[in-house]
């Protein structure tokens, strides 16, 4: 009797320890799950944000340059006469570089923003730092405004002189879109030497 109530203590003992242990794996395996859903779902997030700095630099490039087309006859100085805001039509790349060939400047230019578009979309997620996802939305909105000009005008609207000391560059008109690109290209060349915490 004593042998038989000792097996059966055993036994139940052994059955404790089973349903304990499929328990904490079930504990576990929920546990990574919903971790992993956690990650997904930020990961998202900070993808979007990406995403709608290029939407967002797109869209307010392409308001400004249609108030400049059409409300901008004579030239505005601003900032002590430093900055000009004038309407300039630019039909090659940048410093009217390839001006008389329209259409390869406007093949090389879709050629460049769709590299560009694929390997933005490819790295999304990547671990990469902020800075140079930061320095790649920028690089894009900036490159798809300018290109979306040529494609819709023919030209790039261009709206920025200086007036400096230098002749050089006072010869020279910018838009925002300019200015995003330069500093985006700065901002992917640090962040690609910046390690990832």
């Amino acid at each position: 009797m004593h042998i038989r109530v000792h097996r059966h203590v055993w036994k139940v003992e052994k059955n404790s320890k089973k349903k304990g242990k499929k328990q904490t794996e079930a504990s576990s395996n929920h546990t990574y799950l919903s971790s992993m859903t956690t990650g997904f779902v930020v990961c998202k997030g900070i993808n979007m944000i990406w995403i709608g700095i290029v939407i967002e630099i797109f869209l307010g490039e392409y308001f400004l340059k249609n108030q400049i087309e059409r409300n901008q006859e004579r030239d505005r100085r601003i900032v002590r006469d430093k900055i000009i805001i004038t309407k300039s039509y630019n039909y090659g790349a940048a410093l009217n570089l390839g001006e008389k060939h329209p259409k390869r400047v406007l093949a090389f230019s879709c050629f460049i923003v769709g590299i560009g578009m694929v390997v933005f979309l490819w790295l999304l997620g990547k671990r990469k730092s902020k800075c140079f996802y930061f320095g790649m939305s920028l690089l894009l909105g900036g490159g798809m405004s300018n290109t979306y000009d040529r494609i819709k005008r023919g030209y790039v609207v261009d709206y920025i002189k200086f007036n400096t000391r230098w002749k050089v560059l006072n010869r020279i008109v910018f838009n925002l879109s300019d200015f995003l690109i330069f500093l985006g290209s700065v901002l992917v060349l640090a962040g690609r030497t910046k390690k990832v915490q």
